[in-house]
């Protein structure tokens, strides 16, 4: 009995090592969650993955965080809410370490895009039942041709009858090309009975356009069955104070050419703004080249703050051979 109990005892005691030793040779992490000017963040959902696995954690009201029981080896950081910006951060952990880290998170910024064709008022998107899709500037700029810009939006399809600079008719959810409404910064270009001809439409001077695929008739009228599309042109930006001008040249297959060339200023109040631009391009198939010009002016003239008065001019002049 006696050499029993004292193996029982023997047996206590090694387990108990066996537990203080694997807890001692377990690491942790921890420190504050602060955003830029150093305020604790209460609330925080933060994610440690590594080798060991992945463990969270919860700032508490002070900001402080705690990883325990960590396996010694590299870890990444990173914070899991919506809404904060903060790349995943490298942290080593020692097998043995307390290590002491703080963690400044930065709030991301909302893009908001905001649209005036769906309810002929500025509104964002995101107050918007509608099925609306925005192309940027930036957008705009990747393509030479509004046709080709548009075959990027969903629910909309562009039909050409032939090469580039042949008739070309765009189609929103399946309506016919004449039950969309086409403008230019509020100037309808439908023809009598609702067709437009998309074929010479170019990107140069434009700055945005806007799509709303639905029927839009309460606002448009009839035209508007399937959708509206609107193009607005480049303003001129109210920190210029000096003239400014620019010019594009590009090149490509098929004696492909885009050139532009323009300027835009500003004299106290009145604004002005003049663009030309050559698109020309023989195509793969003979006798079937298109040479177009589009010219666009601006001239504006701010009578308060808030309120202006713009002319605005825009002429497409295009031709296209036929193979």
């Amino acid at each position: 009995m006696r050499f029993r109990e004292h193996f029982l005892l023997k047996m206590d005691a090694a387990v108990l090592w066996v537990l203080v030793g694997s807890t001692a040779l377990a690491g942790s992490l921890s420190g504050r969650v602060v955003d830029e000017r150093g305020h604790p963040l209460s609330g925080i959902h933060l994610q440690l993955e590594g080798q060991g696995g992945t463990a969270n954690a919860f700032s508490d009201h002070s900001g402080e965080y705690h990883f325990e029981s960590l396996a010694g080896g590299s870890y990444q950081l990173s914070v899991r809410d919506v809404g904060f910006d903060l790349q995943a951060e490298h942290v080593d952990v020692g097998a043995t370490a307390e290590i002491k880290h703080e963690v400044v998170v930065r709030l991301e910024l909302l893009e908001q895009r905001v649209v005036v064709t769906a309810t002929r008022n500025e509104v964002s998107t995101t107050l918007l039942g509608n099925s609306v899709t925005v192309l940027s500037e930036d957008e705009t700029e990747q393509a030479a041709r509004i046709p080709d810009l548009l075959r990027t939006v969903t629910g909309v399809h562009v039909l050409q009858t032939g090469a580039p600079g042949a008739i070309t008719s765009l189609y929103i959810r399946g309506g016919e090309s004449d039950y969309s409404k086409v403008l230019l910064d509020g100037i309808p270009l439908n023809q009598p009975g609702g067709y437009t001809d998309f074929s010479n439409l170019t990107t140069a001077g434009i700055e945005r356009v806007e799509v709303v695929r639905g029927p839009q008739s309460a606002l448009y009228g009839s035209d508007a069955i399937a959708g509206v599309i609107q193009m607005f042109s480049k303003k001129v930006d109210q920190e210029i104070s000096r003239p400014q001008a620019e010019l594009s040249l590009e090149g490509g297959t098929y004696s492909m050419l885009d050139a532009t060339g323009g300027i835009r200023g500003r004299y106290n109040r009145l604004t002005y703004s003049g663009l030309f631009s050559h698109l020309e391009t023989e195509n793969a198939v003979p006798n079937s080249y298109l040479n177009n010009n589009t010219i666009t002016s601006t001239l504006g003239f701010e009578v308060t703050r808030d309120s202006s008065l713009t002319l605005l001019g825009r002429g497409e002049y295009g031709r296209a051979g036929v193979p």
